[in-house]
């Protein structure tokens, strides 16, 4: 009887000594290949006055860009109640002044609706804010409002060490499950206002402009 007591408590031991060898499927779901595409930027002024400090050429340039992917699941829920799902990987195009280009890299959703948000020239606004997002959680509304460019000194417009302008935009909601489903252009806004001040040219000769203030 011990004997055989022994023998199957030898068995249970192997048992279950197997069976933590037993592989177990992840059911975490993978994401599957991101698409590729090329989307173009409109920027704005194009055709305006250009400011003193800065040429057309300079009022346009666009050194960095951020992209942040925000969905919903359907047309109805709005839109500052979508969701930050990802930041997109992107690489700059260098383009005419008034229009430029970057690639994305995004992932495909079916089920639910997308919308890229644009950030040129955003310094380390985006960057910062970011650390703040849960994936899924935070809202598109939430997001907006946390990123912020703060400048207390007057904007550094010199020659060619000049900071670009921050400008953003953003796209519709679609749904994108091919790279042809990616939006091909978004219309980009200046982040920093600019206000034209010009004396009448029958005062020209009698009046010197030495100071413009701004209250909001």
């Amino acid at each position: 009887m011990m004997k055989r007591l022994i023998y199957l408590l030898a068995v249970i031991l192997l048992a279950s000594g197997c069976s933590s060898e037993i592989a177990v499927e992840d059911p975490t779901p993978k994401p599957g290949p991101k698409l590729q595409g090329t989307i173009e930027m409109e920027v704005p002024g194009g055709g305006f006055r250009q400011t003193r400090a800065l040429t057309d050429t300079d009022e346009h340039r666009i050194t960095t860009v951020e992209v942040l992917v925000f969905k919903k699941p359907n047309a109805t829920t709005p839109d500052d109640n979508a969701t930050f799902a990802y930041r997109a990987t992107t690489t700059l195009i260098n383009g005419s002044a008034a229009v430029k280009s970057f690639k994305a890299a995004l992932i495909p959703a079916a089920s639910n609706l997308q919308q890229l948000v644009v950030f040129a020239n955003p310094g380390t606004a985006v960057t910062s804010a970011l650390a703040g997002f849960t994936p899924n959680t935070t809202t598109k509304g939430q997001a907006m409002n946390a990123i912020v460019m703060n400048r207390t000194a007057a904007w550094n417009s010199t020659g060619g060490s000049f900071d670009p302008l921050p400008m953003w935009g953003e796209t519709a909601f679609v749904t994108i499950t091919s790279a042809s489903d990616i939006p091909a252009s978004v219309s980009l806004l200046r982040g920093v206002a600019r206000i034209d001040v010009k004396v009448a040219t029958t005062a020209e000769n009698d009046f010197k402009l030495s100071g413009v203030w701004l209250y909001n």
